[in-house]
């Protein structure tokens, strides 16, 4: 599992930069319409490896997948301004979180029917399906044509605009803060998301009497559930408090969960704070997302949100890896309460930071 995590994410993170290039000089509706096509025919890979009993086809069709995603998130995110006037980007990116924590309660649940049924093969049907539906739906979004087209496209273009991204960003003081606000916060998110798992199975399971997979159960459904309802209230303490405000209280949030995660490992508890989880995650997420909407140039904002989108997987990565590590160490409790300190400290670093008040002055 590990390597079929790695699989994922790496292939992500090279194909980032890579896939902003193309949404900047390329209509970004065509290329966030084209990886979902690609990720519906992808799925039917998984069948086929199945049959054969193919490994090394697995880690073929994860390898697609994640580039293939990298095409679709990023890209997407950089054309909702182009959709939307910039007073409601907060309410659609939360809307966006919205429908992630839906998809977080309905998708493993109808996974779980399907495959109790025994049919693998329908699930990843079903997935393709899924896919080509959303396709369909993105081919009525309007056309907008990018600022930046000239030029002969060749792949050296494509890797010198990808560059030219990256260096536009780390030129960018604004930039390199709310990359590393975003690094900072979704490593501890990340680092935490580890443990989860391993909460479930060797204390909540076991202090609860209740069977391992109804006590993750509980807690994704718990999570899905405060994301839905809690993303609502996102825009309107974002426009109360300010971005970086918000910012900060999602990071102080959250590093309050950790702790009692790891002070008071009960399945009730746990699943009663996880409400508030994904409603933290989500405070700290849109302002970061919208400001980096807001604030980056046209031409270069494909690119911008791509590298955004490449640190989830990067920080997953090295956290899994990190989290399996130490808790073996220190013991999961331990390492949640530590994690939870680690939080607290990263968000008063970051507020004390220059960048912290050149982001507070530009979101004014």
């Amino acid at each position: 599992m590990g390597f079929v995590f790695v699989g994922f994410a790496l292939p992500s993170v090279l194909a980032g930069p890579i896939a902003g290039a193309f949404a900047d000089r390329f209509a970004k509706r065509d290329v966030f319409l084209s990886a979902t096509i690609s990720l519906g025919l992808l799925m039917q890979i998984f069948p086929l490896a199945y049959t054969m009993k193919s490994m090394p086809l697995v880690f073929v069709g994860v390898i697609a997948l994640s580039m293939s995603f990298s095409f679709l998130e990023g890209p997407f995110m950089a054309y909702l301004p182009e959709l939307f006037e910039k007073d409601k980007l907060p309410m659609i990116n939360s809307a966006m979180e919205n429908n992630f924590s839906m998809a977080t309660i309905i998708g493993p649940a109808l996974g779980g029917v399907v495959l109790a049924a025994g049919n693998i093969t329908m699930a990843f049907v079903i997935d393709s399906v899924a896919f080509l539906v959303a396709a369909l739906f993105f081919l009525r979004l309007p056309l907008v044509r990018p600022e930046r087209t000239e030029g002969m496209f060749s792949l050296k273009t494509i890797f010198h605009d990808a560059g030219e991204g990256i260096a536009y960003i780390f030129s960018s003081r604004l930039h390199r803060f709310l990359l590393l606000s975003y690094i900072v916060l979704a490593g501890t998110w990340c680092l935490s998301g580890a443990l989860l798992m391993p909460l479930c199975e060797e204390v909540i399971a076991k202090s609860s009497g209740v069977f391992s997979g109804t006590a993750y159960a509980t807690i994704q459904t718990c999570f899905g559930i405060g994301g839905f309802v809690g993303s609502f209230f996102v825009p309107v303490i974002v426009r109360r408090l300010g971005f970086m405000r918000s910012i900060f209280l999602g990071g102080v949030l959250w590093g309050i969960q950790l702790l009692i995660f790891g002070l008071s490992p009960n399945l009730y508890i746990v699943s009663a704070v996880l409400l508030f989880t994904a409603f933290a995650f989500t405070l700290i997420i849109v302002p970061i997302v919208t400001l980096l909407q807001e604030k980056t140039e046209e031409r270069y904002r494909g690119r911008a949100m791509s590298v955004l989108n490449t640190i989830i997987p990067a920080v997953a990565a090295l956290s899994f890896g990190l989290g399996g590590i130490f808790s073996g160490l220190i013991g999961i409790r331990a390492m949640f309460i530590g994690t939870g300190l680690m939080m607290f400290v990263g968000v008063t670093v970051l507020r004390s930071l220059p960048g912290y008040r050149l982001a507070r002055d530009f979101a004014k």
